[in-house]
């Protein structure tokens, strides 16, 4: 790939959209990594310390911690920018926009859903809900039908050509990640994974104390919601 060409770059054809297309650019809260240096090392010693002394351990889980935020911080970004969702729309094939897209997502999640429900999940008017489900509708993504205890209230679910839409979408997602890991073997993406799961565990169990800083479960406090 052209190493001038915005995607190879990160940019608005890369799969960051831009967000993160200057690798040597400091992100607002964590300082980049010295590519240069070996993992695991810590900052390059200043002249007249003593070299043979090796990283302080705070110092280094620190280090560590901060590689493993900007991390966590380009994924975030990449999810809620409004370009990335538009380009793996375009590449899914699906005539809707990003805003669609998110309402679908949530109507699939619980299975079924009200428009007043998804006003109260996504903290929207109900007129901007309507204008979102116009298109799901009109393109036959989402079905209503009469709610079981409340026949004057619709339920919306995702039809068969949604779910499948959600699956084209899904798998640019993995498309995605798969040209990330390029160069990785078969092992090196196993145990990225299964690390990666016991984040992903240690998250949803984490809990939150009354000062509003997580802790591990078990404490006194209350659970992390996502």
């Amino acid at each position: 790939m052209d190493r001038d060409d915005p995607a190879a770059r990160g940019g608005a054809g890369g799969l960051t959209g831009g967000l993160g297309g200057d690798r040597g650019k400091d992100s607002d809260s964590v300082d980049r990594v010295d590519a240069s240096r070996e993992p695991g090392q810590g900052p390059e010693p200043d002249q007249g310390q003593d070299q043979d002394r090796g990283p302080e351990p705070d110092r280094e889980l620190d280090h560590d911690l901060a590689r493993i935020h900007e991390f966590v911080e380009l994924v975030g970004l990449a999810a809620r920018s409004p370009r990335q969702r538009e380009r793996m729309l375009r590449a899914a094939g699906a005539p809707i926009t990003g805003a669609s897209l998110t309402l679908l997502r949530w109507i699939a999640r619980h299975g079924s859903a009200t428009s007043s429900d998804l006003a109260r999940w996504l903290d929207l008017d109900q007129s901007t809900v309507s204008r979102q489900l116009r298109p799901l509708e009109e393109h036959r993504l989402v079905g209503r039908s009469a709610d079981g205890t409340d026949r004057r209230v619709a339920r919306l679910a995702p039809t068969e050509h949604g779910e499948a839409l959600l699956a084209a979408v899904r798998e640019v997602g993995l498309h995605d990640i798969g040209v990330a890991l390029d160069g990785f073997t078969a092992a090196e993406r196993r145990q990225l994974a299964e690390l990666l799961d016991r984040m992903r565990l240690g998250m949803l169990d984490a809990q939150v104390d009354p000062t509003g800083r997580s802790v591990p479960p078990g404490r006194k406090s209350c659970a992390v919601e996502f």
